[in-house]
Formats: C-alpha cells, structure tokens, sequence
C-alpha cells in the first residue's frame, strides 16, 4: 500500500507528526515516511522484500511483468520505475505490462507523477482536499486524511454497477469524495 499526499501551496510545508499518526494508524507497523520536498509526503508499507532506501521519492503497489515485452528482473517496483523514468520519461508508462500503482516525485521537474496499469488492476484513488490532494491505493488511506469529514457512498455510482456492473461516472468509485484514476 502506499501514499502520496501533495500540498496546494508549495511555500507550506505538510505537517509531517499528523502524516505520521495517519500512516501508522492506516498502515500500522512502521511504514516508511518519505518528504522529498516540504509539501509532499510518501508513505509505503514495506513488506519485507524492499529496501526502504529504494522508496526515496517513489511509493507503489504491485507488480511489473513486463516492459516493451521484455521480462523484468528486478524485483523492487520503485528502483524499475525511477530506472525507466529517468531513461525516457512519461514514455516508459507505454510499454509496461504487469498491475500496479505509483507515484513518483520528480525533483527537477518539482512534480509529482502518479500512474497506475492500464486495465486498473490496482486502483489509485485520489481526494481534493482542502489545502492538499491526496494519492492512496487504498480509499481508507485518503479517508483517514479528510479532516475528520465522513465519506459518503454515491448512490448512483452504486446503482449504476449493480445495474450494469459498470459504473463511467465517478470511475467505478463508490465514494463520493474520491476519485478512482483512469
């Protein structure tokens, strides 16, 4: 699982002791902190099989089988990811095969990439917040960052799928305040 949360106002910096309760409470143990920036925070769960180093601007979930047909060989989707980007970009995104989600901080750039595969196998859902935007492969995780606002299921969304097992608006969210990236 994994966070990204991105502050409006790049001149304010995230009040990091709040991410950090949140991150323990969503992901319990002790998930990794990362602030590339002042207002920006990445916070992964680490399973065991990364290196909590790899994730220094880079947070994600899942797996990468292949890219441009070539199987991968690394196991950690972060160092992949920052490999790849930095050969060639948003390109790179073109030629991945496999299910998974990320976000990226771009140091030079000041910005912040978050993609997911292209069938949605793991979703990346997203909330506008007041003073931030918030990245979560988990709705929960973005809940939990909502300023105590309770989230409220969209009826029609949920109409919609039982209905017609799809749902266009909203992206299959059943949440009003998220939004499940396409």
């Amino acid at each position: 699982m994994f966070l990204a949360v991105a502050g409006k106002n790049a001149d304010a910096p995230l009040e990091r002791g709040r991410l950090s309760d949140v991150a323990r409470s969503i992901f319990g143990g002790a998930p990794v902190l990362r602030f590339p920036a002042p207002h920006v925070g990445l916070i992964q769960t680490v399973d065991g099989a990364g290196d909590p180093k790899s994730f220094e601007n880079c947070v994600s979930s899942g797996s990468i089988f292949s890219v441009d047909g070539s199987p991968v060989g690394e196991s950690n989707l972060c160092s992949v990811i920052t490999r790849l980007y930095r050969a060639s970009g948003c390109e790179f995104l073109r030629g991945m095969n496999g299910q998974f989600g990320f976000a990226l901080w771009d140091e030079q750039k000041n910005s912040l990439l978050v993609a997911r595969d292209h069938v949605g196998i793991e979703p990346i859902y997203y909330a506008d917040c007041e003073d931030y935007i918030v990245f979560s492969s988990k709705a929960a995780a973005a809940s939990a960052l909502l300023n105590g606002q309770r989230s409220k299921f969209d009826e029609a969304a949920i109409g919609r799928f039982l209905c017609f097992n799809f749902s266009k608006l909203r992206s299959l969210c059943i949440w009003s305040e998220y939004i499940n990236i396409e």
